[in-house]
């Protein structure tokens, strides 16, 4: 049952993510500034933030390994933008809200 939910889980993340992806002249609208290593731990450290394990956690997400990440201002909100290598070998983008893990959704 746990399998069912995490692959379902991934499969509603992928989706949202692919709505994103096709939309990405708004992503680059309402993109806003990053933070540098700084101002990531920074907002960890005050709580503005969740740090980037807690996150995936909540996301349901469990990466073979993480290739890149930053922190980024979209429409007001701190979101991170990861880069992972999945357990099946292929690269994928992620988009999530950086204080509770949800997808970003376009619009």
């Amino acid at each position: 049952m746990k399998k069912i939910v995490q692959n379902l889980s991934g499969l509603l993340l992928a989706g949202a993510l692919v709505v994103a992806a096709g939309t990405g002249s708004t992503l680059s609208q309402n993109f806003g500034q990053c933070l540098d290593n700084r101002a990531i731990n920074l907002a960890r450290a005050n709580g503005s933030i969740l740090p980037l394990p807690d996150i995936l956690r909540l996301a349901l997400l469990a990466p073979k390994e993480v290739l890149n990440v930053q922190v980024c201002d979209i429409n007001g909100q701190s979101y991170y933008l990861i880069n992972v290598l999945r357990n099946n070998g292929v690269a994928q983008n992620l988009i999530l809200r950086a204080t509770d893990g949800s997808p970003y959704i376009a619009g």
